[in-house]
């Protein structure tokens, strides 16, 4: 069994890889081919969603949202604690929360 690698991608990184302006569209294509786990929790996936109509149109962010929920390589965590370990944007500390509920990288 091929261990793929668990991450969790800041809301900036992903609208990035979704840009065609920016040369990271290969590390969406990679998440949509299954080449690595990602990890998100409700916090990310709304901070997700709230961004991505400020850069996208509606189409683009329905299906976005939508391979969220059928691609079997993306997992919701829950979580538990709340670690508090950035004090300079709090906002921030729901990605550090569900990296370390779901033993990810960064």
């Amino acid at each position: 069994m091929i261990r793929r690698q668990k991450i969790v991608l800041d809301t900036n990184a992903l609208i990035s890889m979704m840009s065609k302006k920016l040369n990271f569209t290969n590390i969406f294509r990679a998440l949509v081919n299954g080449e690595y786990e990602l990890c998100i929790s409700n916090d990310i996936l709304f901070e997700y969603e709230e961004k991505i109509y400020q850069f996208f149109d509606d189409e683009t962010v329905i299906n976005t949202l939508k391979l969220f929920d059928i691609l079997p390589n993306i997992h919701k965590v829950d979580i538990y604690y709340n670690l508090n370990l950035i004090t300079a944007d709090p906002g921030d500390n729901k990605f550090i929360d569900c990296a370390f509920a779901c033993r990810a990288l960064l």
